[in-house]
């Protein structure tokens, strides 16, 4: 399997964003997918940009720092995204509402993330007394998503579900990039539809002028025709 991915994004990046609110664990989550490891990760100001292998494919990941002043700033991000990672704090169930209509709801009006696929990782899963997959679900309105879309389980901590969210990821983006054609190709492609089209219609008319004009001869001529009998007859 590795090798098909491999092939699908040979001389490729894939463009990966981060975001969540503040205190949701995305930067420890990235070092731990990159290095395997949990490290003291400090609160990103800015964003910090790393490079993750993953069943042979590259993931350049941006990891935004979503303090609340910089998050009408992430939309200058989405241009180029491939997938965006959503990572919320499964223990946080008073913000939800916040990630929804400060973070989620933005990235889901936006067209630049039309093709983007959609991972929410809900982290801190190793805690106790935290939301369910369906609360979070139901709260994060996540099946009105217009995107591709998926909610795991995970822990930055202990590892829990991480390879499994990323493996979904990659089948997802292989599905997805293999079936995208370039924009250019698009375009003429729809130009030659739009040229098919109406160079059916024309011909369609013409074909229609043409028996109408039949029609109407026809019809003249056995007026003629029935004119010259009635005469016939009465002489």
């Amino acid at each position: 399997m590795g090798n098909i991915w491999a092939r699908v994004f040979k001389s490729r990046d894939v463009r990966i964003l981060l975001c969540g609110l503040d205190a949701a664990g995305k930067t420890t989550l990235l070092y731990r997918i990159k290095l395997g490891e949990v490290i003291d990760a400090a609160p990103s100001i800015g964003f910090n940009v790393e490079t993750i292998q993953h069943k042979n494919i590259r993931f350049t990941a941006w990891d935004i720092g979503c303090r609340e002043k910089m998050r009408p700033l992430i939309r200058f991000y989405y241009k180029g995204t491939d997938a965006v990672i959503f990572v919320l704090d499964r223990s946080d169930e008073e913000r939800m509402d916040e990630l929804y209509h400060d973070i989620l709801l933005p990235a889901n009006l936006s067209h630049e993330l039309d093709q983007a696929v959609y991972l929410i990782l809900a982290n801190k899963s190793d805690l106790d007394d935290v939301m369910s997959m369906e609360d979070i679900t139901e709260k994060l309105r996540l099946n009105q998503l217009k995107r591709v879309w998926n909610l795991f389980p995970v822990s930055a901590i202990t590892g829990e579900g991480i390879e499994e969210a990323f493996d979904w990821l990659v089948s997802q983006l292989g599905s997805t990039q293999s079936k995208k054609p370039a924009s250019g190709a698009v375009t003429q492609d729809t130009r030659n539809q739009t040229q098919k089209f109406t160079y059916g219609m024309e011909q369609c008319t013409r074909a229609f002028s043409s028996l109408k004009w039949l029609f109407m001869k026809s019809n003249s001529q056995e007026s003629v025709t029935d004119v010259e009998e009635d005469g016939a007859n009465a002489t």
